[in-house]
């Protein structure tokens, strides 16, 4: 016995899952066997595309990017190989196609940015339209097929972090889904190390686009030669690093976090205090997701537990205080 906690077994190939949102029982579950050993930790995205032909006949496939290794045997002493992939699922057939979109990298912890939080942006996220002949080229509209893709306009782009010799994160990739490519990447200093990615998608007003999204990349860093962690962010269009903030300590290798809003976090306060005091019928519809948390997903408010409460409430003071001194980030 003995070796890794974590591999994958090559006498047994990868299995796809898929869930219809309708559905009742696990009966409904599709497996699609990809015929193919290895594993796959962390996905980057997935979408549908729809192909409608001139008969009438309509075919649905999924399009699935993620890291994918071969033979994973998890060792903190070295690293794994995974390459992007894109998995092609048919669920009508039950098939499943893959291409490596590139192995000049070896990168995992795949993450997209944050969808748009904000009204403008939420009406845009629509299906993009492309009239496909056979061979990929353009066509005009009364021939063989229309292909519509449900890949976001907000969803182009996602990202990796790069694994060293060592297996340690020394960088990141950006990847590029509607041109299907590794985008760029950014390469550390020596001697310094990263912790898993975070995404921050921050507004911006100016006087020529109005109101536009930036798309930052961050990521906690250690450099070994001065013993000393940063904060580091990096603007995600051109990968330049915006800012380096030295930590008043060191922070433990393997951090990693999420960035909240900060009108999303003063909406999850006063729907808290609504709540103490009983809803109404006026309750913003972006109380929507707290609710359905504590409703239907089930919440220490609706299961009758009075230390579950207290709790909740002390933690919640705790950080009202904490938005007090402090004040409450707005983007950045």
């Amino acid at each position: 016995m003995g070796g890794s906690f974590f591999r994958n077994n090559q006498d047994y190939t990868m299995k796809f899952g898929l869930i219809p949102k309708n559905s009742t029982s696990r009966e409904d579950v599709i497996w699609i066997d990809s015929g193919e050993a290895g594993a796959i930790v962390h996905p980057l995205h997935a979408w549908e595309e729809v192909t409608e032909y001139q008969n009438g006949e309509v075919q649905s496939i999924i399009k699935l990017w993620t890291p994918f290794c071969k033979n994973l045997d998890l060792d903190l002493e070295k690293s794994n190989e995974f390459h992007m992939m894109e998995f092609t699922i048919d669920p009508h057939y039950k098939t499943v196609l893959q291409e490596v979109i590139d192995t000049t990298i070896n990168s995992e912890f795949a993450t997209m940015p944050p969808k748009p939080s904000h009204l403008d942006l939420l009406l845009s996220l629509v299906s993009s339209h492309a009239q496909l002949s056979d061979d990929g080229e353009k066509f005009e509209t009364n021939t063989a097929k229309t292909c519509t893709s449900k890949l976001s306009v907000h969803d182009n782009f996602g990202f990796t972090a790069i694994f060293g010799n060592e297996g340690h994160f020394i960088g990141y990739a950006k990847w590029d889904m509607v041109s299907r490519s590794l985008h760029s990447t950014v390469c550390y200093q020596n001697g310094e190390i990263c912790d898993e990615l975070m995404i921050v998608r921050a507004r911006q007003e100016s006087v020529e686009k109005g109101e536009d999204d930036i798309i930052y990349v961050g990521s906690y860093m250690y450099n070994e030669e001065e013993d000393q962690s940063y904060f580091v962010l990096f603007y995600g269009e051109t990968n330049q690093q915006v800012c380096r903030l030295k930590m008043p300590s060191r922070v433990p290798y393997g951090f990693h976090g999420e960035f909240i809003p900060g009108e999303q976090f003063e909406s999850h306060f006063q729907y808290h205090e609504a709540l103490d005091k009983g809803f109404t019928a006026h309750c913003p519809i972006k109380w929507l997701r707290f609710f359905i948390r504590d409703y239907i997903l089930g919440n220490p408010y609706c299961q009758n537990s009075s230390i579950e409460h207290s709790r909740e409430v002390k933690t919640r003071q705790n950080l009202l205080t904490f938005q007090h001194i402090h004040g409450t980030k707005r983007g950045l």
